[in-house]
């Protein structure tokens, strides 16, 4: 089904409009080489806005997304993005100093099931979220770790050679509290 919201992230709808897809970004976050790849950039030369956003498919409704944008750390998707399009190399960056404002990440869903009838939704994430992304948080008193906890995760790694288990469990002697009626 096509969707009435979606349809000007794919097709440009308005001559002053810009769209991007499948844009790379190559650059540094705490001195390690990073990638990331957007699926599509919206910029509107008129309003001198800049819309980055992600693709999702769901194989459950569209309104189940919330659960996956949690389970699968897709704020730290929008965190990481959000950041490297802020970075020198990224392909906005000359309209970012220009004056262009960037407006929140957003995911477009759709469901991969052919029966469905729900049109595509957008969400929108906010700057707590991406913070969170960036820096961690917690949500119904479970942590989730941000990039820059990632990286140090990454980086221990590296350092020890370590692989098969993530840091804490080495780090802890293979013990894992379970904090389960915290």
């Amino acid at each position: 089904m096509i969707s009435p919201y979606a349809h000007s992230y794919f097709i440009r709808t308005k001559i002053h409009e810009e769209l991007l897809h499948q844009v790379p970004i190559y650059f540094n976050l705490d001195s390690v080489e990073c990638k990331g790849l957007l699926d599509g950039i919206k910029i509107d030369h008129q309003e001198k806005t800049i819309e980055p956003f992600d693709l999702k498919t769901i194989g459950k409704s569209v309104y189940d997304f919330p659960n996956n944008y949690l389970a699968f750390g897709y704020y730290t998707q929008a965190a990481f993005y959000t950041y490297a399009l802020q970075t020198k190399e990224s392909p906005v960056y000359n309209l970012l100093n220009e004056g262009y404002t960037l407006k929140d990440f957003i995911f477009i869903v759709t469901e991969t099931k052919t029966s469905s009838f729900n049109p595509a939704l957008i969400y929108t994430t906010s700057e707590a979220e991406r913070n969170a992304g960036m820096h961690g948080g917690e949500y119904n008193g479970k942590r989730y770790k941000g990039i820059y906890e990632l990286i140090e995760d990454y980086l221990w790694h590296v350092e020890t050679d370590q692989w098969i288990y993530p840091r804490e469990i080495y780090q802890n002697a293979g013990r894992v509290p379970l904090k389960v009626f915290s």
